[in-house]
C-alpha cells in the first residue's frame, strides 16, 4: 500500500507526524508499505505526480486528507478522480476533517464520497455527518482512532510529585486556544507567583507572525516556552506536568492527539466542550469555559493525595477503553479494512 501524503517529517502537520507514525509499525514494514509525500501541488505537475505513483507498482493507495502541504490545492481530489477513473489500482481516502472544512471544501470533498473506494475517519461524528451529506458513505466507511505519537513514560510520577503545575502542549498555530491560556494562567499567577507553568509544542513557519505575537505575550506573563523538542523530550515534560489545560476554540474530540498524549501521561486535563466531546470525555475530564477555567483549575490543584490517585485510575480505565492500544494497532486495522 502506498500512503499519499501532502506533508511529512520533518515538515510539521498533525496529519505528516499521524502518516510517519503509520509507516513505521511493524505492519507497514512486514507489508512493505510506502509513502509518496506529494511536493509537487500545481496542476501542471499532475500527470508527472501520477507517473511517479504508478512507478511505485502498489495497487492500492491510502490518501491522507487534509494536511498543510495541500493546502488549497486540487490535487487530492484529481488524484481520487483519476485512480478510480483511469486507473485499476484501488483509493481510499482517511478524512481527518470533515465538519469543520469550510463550504468550498465540504463540496470538493464529494469527490472522495463518491469516488473513493473506501473511506476511513477518525471519528464517528465525522463519519456520520458525511454520510448525512452523501448515503452512500455509509456502507464503505469506518472509524480507525488515532494514537498519539507521544510515547508515555514508564512508571508515572504521582500527581503531587510532579514539577509543572499546569501545561498546555499542541501546535502553535490560531485557533488552538493560546490566547484564552495565557490570559486565565495571567490571572492565576497574579495571586500565585510560584505556579510552574509552560507553553510546549511545534511551531509552523506560515504562522510565524501569530507565534512571535502570542509567545511574546506568554514570556511577559512569565509562562515557559518549550519549542520544537522531539517526542522524547516532549514525553518526559508531559511526566513531570500535573494539569494540561487545553481551551480548545471547538471542544475536545478523539481527533486530538496533543490531549491523547497527556492523557496517556495521566495528566489531569482542563479543557473546553465541543461537538466531537464524547460523553467518555465528559465523565473523565474537567470541561472549563474561559470564564470559569482558574477555579476549576485550583480547585484540582487543591485536591487531596488520595483525589489525585482516584484521578489516574479513571484516565487509565479511559486509556483502556477508548485508545488504540498502539501505533501498530491503527496499521493492523488498515491492513484489515484496506487490504
Amino acid at each position: 500500500m502506498i500512503i499519499l501524503t501532502g506533508t511529512y517529517p520533518p515538515e510539521k502537520c498533525g496529519v505528516g507526524d499521524y502518516s510517519y507514525q503509520l509507516l513505521h509499525t511493524t505492519v507497514a514494514k512486514e507489508n512493505k508499505w510506502q509513502v509518496y509525500h506529494a511536493r509537487k501541488n500545481s496542476i501542471g505537475k499532475f500527470f508527472a505526480t501520477i507517473k511517479e505513483i504508478n512507478a511505485m507498482g502498489d495497487d492500492s493507495i491510502n490518501l491522507q486528507y487534509p494536511s498543510m502541504g495541500f493546502l488549497n490545492s486540487l490535487m487530492p481530489h484529481l488524484f481520487c478522480l483519476y485512480f478510480r477513473i483511469f486507473s485499476k489500482k484501488k483509493i481510499s481516502v482517511t478524512i481527518h476533517e470533515y465538519t469543520q472544512l469550510g463550504w468550498k471544501g465540504k463540496f470538493c470533498t464529494y469527490i472522495f464520497l463518491i469516488f473513493a473506494h473506501k473511506l476511513i475517519f477518525t471519528n464517528e461524528f465525522e463519519r456520520h455527518a458525511a454520510i448525512r451529506s452523501w448515503y452512500k458513505t455509509a456502507p464503505k466507511s469506518t472509524v480507525i482512532k488515532i494514537y498519539s505519537n507521544i510515547i508515555a513514560q514508564d512508571n508515572l510520577k504521582k500527581i503531587e510529585n510532579r514539577q509543572y503545575d499546569i501545561g498546555y502542549f499542541g501546535y502553535i498555530r490560531p485557533e488552538k486556544g493560546l490566547e484564552d491560556y495565557i490570559t486565565v494562567i495571567a490571572n492565576m499567577k497574579k495571586k500565585n507567583t510560584q505556579l510552574k507553568t509552560y507553553i510546549l509544542g511545534q511551531t509552523q513557519p506560515v504562522y510565524k507572525q501569530y507565534y512571535e505575537d502570542v509567545l511574546k505575550q506568554a514570556t511577559a506573563v512569565g509562562i515557559d516556552i518549550i519549542l520544537n523538542k522531539d517526542d522524547v523530550f516532549v514525553s518526559n515534560v508531559l511526566a513531570e506536568t500535573k494539569i494540561a489545560y487545553l481551551p480548545f476554540p471547538d471542544g475536545v474530540s478523539e481527533r486530538r492527539g496533543s490531549f491523547l498524549a497527556c492523557v496517556k501521561n495521566k495528566m489531569l486535563v482542563v479543557t473546553t466542550e465541543g461537538l466531537f466531546t464524547t460523553n467518555a470525555h465528559r465523565n473523565l475530564l474537567d470541561i472549563a469555559t474561559k470564564d470559569n477555567a482558574e477555579n476549576v483549575i485550583q480547585r484540582l490543584l487543591s485536591l487531596s493525595t488520595y483525589e489525585w490517585a482516584e484521578k489516574q485510575q479513571q484516565i487509565e480505565k479511559f486509556i483502556d477503553s477508548e485508545m488504540p492500544a498502539s501505533w501498530d494497532e491503527v496499521a493492523q486495522q488498515y491492513h484489515t479494512y484496506l487490504l
